[in-house]
């Protein structure tokens, strides 16, 4: 009953002349390795993870760059 709230941070995107390459670009070489070794899904649980993959940072966790979440990666679709 007395359980914290989660986070309400705000999130952005991290701009790809930091990040070094876009979303896009970063999902096609995941989909090339399910392809490679034949899974289907990716489940991305950490949030470090997360935001590098997505290109975006958050302040959910204090001096940290990071949201709580997670991902599910397919084939064609996110």
């Amino acid at each position: 009953e007395e359980r914290p709230k989660l986070p309400q941070e705000p999130i952005w995107e991290y701009d790809v002349k930091f990040a070094g390459s876009t979303t896009a670009e970063k999902l096609s070489k995941v989909r090339e390795k399910l392809k490679e070794y034949q899974v289907q899904h990716l489940i991305v649980h950490r949030t470090d993870d997360v935001v590098w993959l997505f290109n975006l940072r958050g302040a959910d966790i204090p001096y940290n760059p990071v949201f709580l979440s997670f991902a599910l990666v397919g084939h064609y679709y996110v």
